[in-house]
């Protein structure tokens, strides 16, 4: 726990992105959101490279461990991403039609 945590809480929160970084004495894994299409950092977490590559042995054991279970995961694709783009195109699209709807409701109530 960190020093500054005196109520014992651990903090939760959802990430779809993810990055690392590293030097000769730690690695940093980034964690963040995608919103809007715009990536937003939410913490990071740095650790020793032992600490790393032991978080990397337990990862890739629970993921095997989840696929035997789930199935496979899909890989993360730059067609994956694509897709993606235009789905949040779309979504994009559909909120600012249904913004728009009320107010031309309002003026053609008003004519």
């Amino acid at each position: 726990m960190s020093e500054n945590n005196t109520n014992n809480t651990v903090n939760s929160v959802y990430t779809d992105f993810t990055d690392i970084g590293f030097n000769l004495y730690n690695f940093t894994l980034y964690f963040g959101i995608v919103e809007d299409g715009k990536t937003h950092l939410l913490g990071k977490v740095k650790m020793s490279p032992e600490t790393a590559k032991q978080f990397a042995s337990i990862l890739n054991k629970n993921l095997e461990s989840y696929e035997k279970v789930y199935g496979k995961i899909n890989e993360f694709t730059p067609e994956t991403a694509e897709r993606e783009r235009k789905m949040i195109e779309e979504i994009k699209k559909y909120k600012e039609q249904k913004e728009k709807a009320p107010a031309e409701k309002e003026k053609a109530e008003n004519k």
